[in-house]
Order: C-alpha cells, then sequence, then structure tokens
C-alpha cells in the first residue's frame, strides 16, 4: 500500500468506519475472553496443640504441714555403760575417767559378758592408769547391764613391760566359778599369752589389746608368760596382787 492509498481511505469515511468498528469488536473480544488470574492463597499453618499442663493438687493438710524431726535413736545398752557408773563412784577425778574409759575386750558368759576395760584417774596432782576386768549381766536383751563383780589395778601411766597382769574372779564360759587373769598388751610383738598353774595351764584370749584367761576357781602358783612369732618369752610374771 502506498502513501496515496492510505490518504485516500483516511478521506473515505465510508471505507473507515466499518474497518474501526471492527477493529474495536476485536479488541474488545480480545479483552472480554482474558482472565487475569488470582494470586493463589497461601495455606494457613496450622498450629501444634499446646502441652497439657496436669492438673496441680493441693497438699492436703497433713502434707502441707511438714512433719517433726524424729528424736534421733539411743544406742543399744552396752557394757562399758555401767562399768562407767560403778568406776565412777569411786573415782578421784570423774572427768578425767569419763573421757580415758574404754573396753578393750570381752567374752560372753551365760547372762553377761566378762570385760576387760582401761581408764585414767588422778591420784593428788599425779596421773594413773588403770586395767579392770568386770563381769556384767543382762536379765534380757536390749536391756541395761548390772556389774555382778568388778576388779581394778591402778599404777604409773607408762609401763615399761610387754604386758600387764592382774587377777579377778568371774565365770567362765559354761558359767561356772574361775578364776580371771587379764590385763594389758603393751608391746605389739606379743603374739601369744599362755597361763600357767599347778597342774595346767591355758592359752589366753587376746583382743583389741587386751586378754584374759580363765583358771579352775582354786588354781594355784600362777605364772604368766607372752611370747612373740618366734616363740620368744618377752614376759615372765605372777599377776600382781595389789589393787
Amino acid at each position: 500500500m502506498t502513501l496515496r492509498n492510505t490518504h485516500t481511505l483516511c478521506k473515505n469515511p465510508a471505507v473507515i468506519m466499518p474497518l474501526l468498528a471492527a477493529l474495536l469488536a476485536f479488541a474488545l473480544a480480545g479483552c472480554g475472553g482474558a482472565e487475569t488470574p488470582s494470586p493463589t492463597a497461601e495455606p494457613t499453618p496450622t498450629s501444634a496443640p499446646a502441652p497439657t499442663e496436669p492438673p496441680v493438687e493441693e497438699p492436703t493438710p497433713e502434707e502441707a504441714e511438714p512433719s517433726p524431726t524424729a528424736a534421733p535413736e539411743e544406742p543399744p545398752p552396752a557394757p562399758i555403760d555401767a562399768i562407767r557408773e560403778t568406776v565412777l563412784t569411786r573415782a578421784s577425778d570423774p572427768e578425767v575417767v569419763s573421757a580415758t574409759l574404754y573396753q578393750l575386750m570381752s567374752v560372753p558368759v551365760p547372762g553377761g559378758e566378762s570385760v576387760v576395760f582401761h581408764f585414767e584417774d588422778a591420784l593428788g596432782a599425779a596421773r594413773v592408769g588403770c586395767s579392770g576386768h568386770a563381769v556384767v549381766s543382762q536379765p534380757e536383751e536390749g536391756t541395761a547391764y548390772t556389774v555382778q563383780g568388778i576388779s581394778v589395778f591402778c599404777g604409773p601411766t607408762s609401763i615399761a613391760e610387754p604386758i600387764t597382769a592382774y587377777p579377778s574372779q568371774g565365770t567362765d564360759p559354761e558359767g561356772q566359778p574361775a578364776t580371771v587373769i587379764y590385763g594389758e598388751i603393751y608391746d605389739e610383738a606379743v603374739v601369744a599369752v599362755r597361763v600357767f598353774y599347778d597342774g595346767g595351764e591355758v592359752n589366753a584370749l587376746i583382743i583389741g589389746g587386751g586378754y584374759q584367761a580363765m583358771l579352775p576357781p582354786d588354781a594355784t602358783g600362777v605364772v604368766v608368760r607372752a611370747y612373740d612369732a618366734e616363740a620368744n618369752v618377752l614376759f615372765e610374771g605372777v599377776p600382781s596382787s595389789s589393787p
């Protein structure tokens, strides 16, 4: 198409109007057929269910109030308790005795125990060491002990000999009367103590730094010997007879 022909069309309304109407109809049809896409809705996130708290139980009146503190249980009766009471009645200085009294060993006898013990006491301005033996009885389990017999020997607190040896009276494990030879061991080399008497001998029982041997009640000629591991005699002597 030339410029002149175009110019001719522009001057001829009969030709221009139908053409414009057709173009306008085409444009409107194109606009009406096209749909503008709507934005896609985002899915709403689902929240996790909140954790369920357990119900709070109200404390009962008994639970709300603190229970009183239980009193500490008292220790069961011991032989040394009865011995302490007896010794304190004869002590020159009860405070010293209470602070130094302890049990060395014991041997069960019918109805009670045969006990060897140690304590210190004051004799004027001097301090003395004491070894003792007591027979204590207990009527029933859990009840307090009672002293049936007691013997105490006191002397210097410094002992030069490997052992000490003292006589006493008591009961043997068969419940028969017996002469008891007891003492303390001060030399760690001592491993055995034997007690000889006219017509026999007895091996002493050694426990916790003390020993005791039970002889017939009428035993005579008693001699005590202490031995080391090589059977060497470390001590030989008669029991002290002066309390």
